[in-house]
């Protein structure tokens, strides 16, 4: 069962990077992760660890706790 930490991760992940105007691949390479794993991420399928979030967020340009902060407007 996917926790509701876990749907709005996924959830911001799909908001930033589409604000950003890139594809998953692209932020896959730039977050140094597979593009699968990217896809399992905004999925829900998987979960992120801390490095991993960190990552992604600097790929997209932002602070590691704005991909698990509930807000529901996009950036």
């Amino acid at each position: 069962m996917v926790s509701s930490l876990q749907k709005l991760l996924s959830k911001r992940i799909v908001q930033f990077r589409e604000a950003k105007g890139l594809s998953q691949e692209k932020l896959a390479v730039e977050a140094g992760i597979s593009l699968r794993y990217v896809q399992y991420l905004e999925k829900g399928q998987k979960w992120a660890g801390p490095q991993t979030l960190e990552a992604l967020a600097e790929a997209l340009g932002i602070e590691p706790w704005e991909l698990l902060y509930p807000h529901d407007t996009k950036p």
